[in-house]
């Protein structure tokens, strides 16, 4: 058996030699070097593809989604009790429909959110995908239980328990519960809304990283899940909202400054006359302030050529770039820049890099939270070496929900290392010797001890280390 070597395409493009003996001399040590490696890797079993072959960032994830619903009804049980939702009183059978409505909208949202780059390339494969794995309806209002000064606080513990939620979570694949319910304004008496509740919770193996009081007080199951309580008075675009919210939560928790200062970048740029990034939640590159997502008023931006490393090229960015005018709940300003700013973070098949490291696929955070947080806590393929997290640590509250926004300065460029990524033998340069000896100490021929081969520094040379050479081949000029 032979292990196969697949030299990069650009790795064959050398620069014509001088008809002379020593440019005789240099292509027969190329030659020979080339061979050297490929007999070195005789008898051995593995087969290295080209880095094309296996794309570490071309991951995906199939979410279960549990739909709970809570319908209070008036006494003839045909309309919704506006005196118990505050501001929600329409017939059942519409609003019951509509939460049908939305919550096909929402699963189609998400997954048109994932598509990296997708507004210009709408075949892009989602990274996450969902299924609704059940529904369950109650005509009857949304349990509570006081907790403190909040008098209308959700019961989210009965009702999780109720509906079995572990055995979804552990057994079932259900990521996500979407929780259909009110909020309504708030009562005069009590100054508290009709339902107090928490846009996003979270609980699991690592706590209660969301968008809420973090009371941490969910049945925590073997797997993390997550619980949206959904206001049936709004629409898509507020539904994925709260959605949103929570991801922010949770890449907060990753790198906050590499996600909110690089990728988001400034709350209001055009207020403040400087660029956008690539825009949050609520503010897309444009924004004047809050929920400017219908602005027609174009701002410079980089997120067409987002480079976290400093600013890439500045475009025009206004809300022409995802659509103002629609006004249908599946097609409307709000819900259309909240998706394309999120086609714009690094997903499946991205090719970004910072501080001469690759970036990986950031869905990965929450299509897979549990094997991030607990084995490669960054939003890099490969991560420095860092004490493992305690699954059983809780994360310390906070004492907010949705912070009012900072507004934050442009991010400025940062130089890149000043030693050669990649350049193994040590010579100022990369070229088929450094190839040569990554080949031969590939696998099972790593030599005891310390490397330079390791480029991932994981303690062995594989396909991840070849990877990362030849990323590093390629940008040897600049990328």
């Amino acid at each position: 058996m032979y292990t196969i070597i697949y030299l990069h395409p650009e790795m064959l493009k050398i620069p014509k030699l001088p008809y002379n003996l020593f440019g005789l001399t240099a292509v027969a040590l190329l030659i020979v070097g080339v061979f050297a490696s490929l007999t070195l890797l005789k008898s051995e079993q593995n087969v290295i593809p080209e880095a094309s072959d296996i794309d570490p960032t071309d991951t995906s994830y199939d979410l279960g989604v549990l739909v709970v619903k809570y319908f209070p009804l008036t006494s003839n049980g045909l309309s919704i009790d506006i005196l118990v939702t505050g501001d929600v009183g329409e017939p059942y059978d519409i609003i019951r429909q509509k939460t049908i409505d939305i919550t096909r909208n929402l699963k189609d949202s998400l997954e048109k959110s994932t598509r990296y780059l997708g507004y210009k390339n709408p075949s892009a494969p989602s990274s996450l995908r969902y299924t609704i794995v059940d529904t369950k309806e109650y005509t009857q209002k949304v349990p509570i239980k006081t907790r403190g000064e909040r008098v209308t606080y959700p019961d989210y513990n009965k009702i999780m328990s109720d509906n079995n939620i572990c055995d979804y979570v552990d057994n079932k694949n259900v990521r996500e519960v979407w929780l259909w319910a009110y909020q309504g304004p708030n009562i005069p008496e009590t100054g508290q809304p009709y339902l107090g509740i928490n846009e996003s919770k979270m609980s699991g193996p690592f706590g209660d990283i969301s968008n809420s009081w973090r009371f941490n007080d969910m049945p925590v199951c073997s797997k993390t899940y997550r619980v949206y309580t959904l206001n049936y008075g709004r629409g898509t675009a507020e539904a994925i909202e709260s959605w949103g919210h929570q991801l922010e939560a949770e890449m907060d928790e990753i790198d906050r400054d590499l996600f909110r200062g690089k990728f988001q970048g400034p709350y209001y740029p055009l207020t403040q006359e400087v660029p956008g990034r690539c825009g949050s939640v609520h503010n897309p590159p444009n924004a004047r302030s809050e929920y400017d997502r219908d602005n027609k008023t174009p701002n410079t931006s980089d997120c067409l050529d987002w480079d976290p490393d400093g600013l890439g090229q500045l475009s025009q960015i206004s809300c022409a770039n995802w659509g103002c005018d629609g006004t249908g709940d599946a097609d409307n300003a709000h819900l259309n820049a909240q998706i394309w700013v999120l086609q714009n973070m690094p997903g499946r098949q991205n090719t970004k890099y910072y501080q001469g490291r690759k970036l990986r696929n950031w869905w990965d955070v929450h299509g897979d939270f549990d094997a991030v947080m607990g084995s490669n806590k960054s939003f890099f393929l490969t991560s420095q070496p860092t004490a493992s997290p305690s699954p059983t640590k809780k994360p310390p509250p906070v004492t907010n929900p949705s912070p009012s926004p900072t507004p934050v300065t442009s991010p400025q460029p940062t130089p890149w290392p000043v030693s050669i990524s990649g350049d193994l033998d040590a010579d100022g340069d990369l070229d088929i010797f450094d190839y040569n000896v990554l080949v031969s100490h590939f696998g099972k021929r790593k030599p005891s001890g310390v490397t330079p081969a390791d480029i991932d520094k994981d303690n062995d040379v594989d396909i991840f280390d070849y990877n990362l050479f030849v990323g590093y081949y390629l940008c040897r000029n600049g990328c």
